[in-house]
């Protein structure tokens, strides 16, 4: 089915013992709310990690900080159900990715951590990011999807020999409890 909302029943045929006739049975409809299932754009998520060229080539990941459990090397192990996070009062976050040779790329795929999952009073999400490629040139400023089932595509303009990564949160949602800041991607 599509994302939506769809009312489901269970229909069932029993033997009356007094007729030997076959009698249905109805439940009564369930309302059930589908967000995600085979939606054609999530499908389309979930080979993203048979294109990522930098899986297995990541010498070193840091950040700016992190939350334990929560560690920078997670942001890059192509792996969503966990990511990076920032320490909450972290007024810069930022992650660093150094890879050990080079890769060819024309586009950078950024997804927001599930860390709601987690701790569901986490709810503060960037909203605009700076990505600079190896250390050189003014850094792309770039403002990411909603939502944390959306992946944000940064394109590069045209393929890039790509070394290194540096990506700064520079805005993001205030949550629905404003002393827990913390943001980072999966």
């Amino acid at each position: 089915p599509r994302p939506g909302e769809y009312d489901v029943w269970a229909r069932v045929h029993v033997v009356d013992e007094a007729t030997g006739m076959s009698v249905a049975a109805d439940s009564k409809p369930l309302r059930l709310d589908i967000r995600s299932a085979l939606d054609p754009k999530m499908l389309e998520y979930a080979t993203d990690g048979l294109r990522n060229e930098m899986s297995g080539m990541v010498e070193s990941v840091e950040a700016s900080s992190f939350i334990a459990g929560w560690e920078p090397k997670r942001a890059v192990n192509n792996n969503q159900t966990r990511g990076w996070v920032s320490m909450d009062g972290d007024a810069a976050p930022e992650i660093n990715v150094h890879l050990t040779r080079p890769v060819r790329a024309d586009v950078l795929l950024l997804s927001h951590t599930r860390v709601i999952r987690a701790d569901a009073s986490r709810t503060a999400l960037a909203t605009r990011v700076e990505v600079t490629i190896n250390d050189r040139g003014a850094p792309m400023i770039v403002t990411l999807r909603p939502g944390r089932l959306t992946k944000t595509p940064i394109h590069f303009g045209r393929p890039q020999k790509v070394r290194s990564l540096r990506v700064k949160i520079v805005g993001q949602t205030e949550g629905k409890d404003p002393t827990l800041t913390g943001v980072g991607f999966a």
